[in-house]
């Protein structure tokens, strides 16, 4: 049940994330600008002179590209294609100022010495910045671009006048150690074997990032849905159940037949109360009645299968069959009336008249599954029993009795134990018709001050 994929969650996901990609241009621009002041005062620390021009110059331009991408991601015009063209941007601009001839160098070697340096781990640096947008394609774009982008320059160099690669050289292995190692130290040697290590380097970082990215957004999914799950099985079932029902992939099980405890509460006169009450006065009556009442059936192990108005229905042995459901189901019916009880001298504290209520507990088979569609899915409990239970607690007006039972949940609530006890207070009260169901309903009445020791016989 809880796994089913829902589109309309999909698409509301899909927008979140696709809202918190645009806002962590905000945290990206933040972080790459502490990132340009560390490395441009460490690169200050290494250079001398006029050269700490050109490391400066270039990262003022980092930065000021970083504040234009994040000018742009707070704009109304955001594009999907933004964070794959700046990732590109930025991969040609590491590569050119690593690559790029120091024009205050006066002898400069040539370009080709620049791969002797380890300046291409800045590209990891990028990767990491990406990695905070949590898109795991531009991540992957990323990788993709800086190995394209440092690959390019590679190219670049090697076309340039007296530079050369292993490719020029036909017989690199027949050669002497000794002019082997002449060749490798000559100036305009380039390395390709090491260049393809880090191009290769910095895809699988990409990929292990991008990866990382995709996980977190499928952590954030399972999470939400987790505790939606939660949320909606904290309305129908006690604390205690939560957590299991939670953690199983289908917590109510195959649609199926079993025997279970039905209680209808209803508040007595309610649209006549409503119609003069305002409608705050309203709704706070239900908050409080129904609040209270789900409480009672979580106390006694049930389970909330709906409200109806200002009708509460809960079930027992749902959505797993337990030793005592009749016995807790005639428990937390009296229970209700208790708990009215302080509800009403709560509202006699409010100047506000009281309430009754009537309440129809039934005992039977019934039919358990999930009903609905795609949009909406709710466990069910259907068929002959709950219709008992609800013409039970209709037929407590005429019965004078806030409290009708059948006589199967008496007797089940006895085979499981309950004594003289818990069954103190409730009379035989004869039987009743019931419409929709053949044959006569056998009837225990709680006894109310007044009423006769044969109790209310309901016709």
């Amino acid at each position: 049940m809880f796994k089913r994929r829902e589109p309309l969650l999909d698409a509301r996901l899909a927008d979140a994330f696709r809202d918190e990609e645009h806002a962590a241009f905000a945290l990206v621009v933040r972080v790459r600008l502490w990132a340009t002041v560390l490395i441009t005062v460490y690169a200050l620390l290494w250079n001398q002179g006029p050269v700490q021009l050109f490391w400066a110059g270039n990262a003022l331009v980092f930065g000021l590209l970083g504040l234009v991408y994040g000018a742009f991601g707070r704009s109304r015009f955001r594009a999907p294609w933004a964070g794959y063209v700046f990732v590109t941007v930025d991969a040609a601009f590491l590569t050119a100022l690593l690559l790029w001839r120091n024009p205050f160098i006066a002898d400069p070697w040539p370009l080709a010495m620049n791969f002797r340096y380890p300046g291409y781990v800045y590209f990891f640096v990028l990767l990491a910045l990406t990695a905070l947008s949590y898109a795991p394609r531009v991540v992957l774009w990323a990788g993709v671009a800086s190995a394209a982008a440092w690959a390019t320059g590679v190219a670049v160099v090697l076309a340039r006048p007296g530079a050369f690669s292993e490719l020029d050289l036909a017989e690199i292995t027949s050669v002497p150690d000794m002019a082997h190692l002449a060749t490798f130290l000559d100036p305009s040697f380039v390395p390709l074997d090491g260049r393809a290590t880090e191009c290769f380097a910095l895809l699988i970082v990409a990929a292990i990032l991008a990866t990382a990215a995709a996980r977190s957004r499928r952590l954030a999914r399972t999470q939400i849905e987790t505790e939606r799950a939660r949320a909606n099985l904290t309305r129908y079932f006690s604390p205690g159940l939560v957590d299991k029902l939670a953690a199983s992939d289908a917590p109510f099980g195959p649609d199926r037949a079993a025997t279970v405890g039905v209680v209808f509460a209803d508040i007595v006169g309610f649209t006549r109360l409503s119609e003069a009450a305002g409608p705050e006065a309203v709704i706070r009556l239900l908050r409080d009645f129904h609040g209270r009442m789900a409480r009672t059936v979580f106390d006694h192990g049930g389970t909330v299968d709906k409200y109806i108005g200002d009708c509460i229905m809960a079930t027992f042995g749902t959505p797993e069959a337990g030793p005592r459901d009749a016995w807790n189901a005639l428990a937390c019916a009296r229970a209700m009336l208790r708990s009215l009880e302080a509800l009403n001298a709560e509202r006699g504290g409010r100047s506000e008249p009281p309430i009754a209520v009537g309440i129809g507990l039934h005992y039977g088979p019934a039919v358990l599954g999930d009903i609905g569609d795609e949009r909406r899915v709710e466990f069910a409990v259907i068929g002959d029993t709950v219709n008992v239970a609800s013409r039970l607690e209709a037929l407590t007006r005429e019965a004078g009795s806030p409290l009708l039972v059948s006589h199967e949940a008496v007797e089940a609530a006895r085979r499981e134990g309950a004594a003289a006890a818990d069954l103190g207070g409730l009379v035989e009260a004869g039987e009743a018709a019931v419409r929709g169901r053949d044959g006569r309903v056998r009837l225990w009445a709680l006894a109310q001050p007044g009423t006769p020791a044969g109790g209310p016989a309901p016709s």
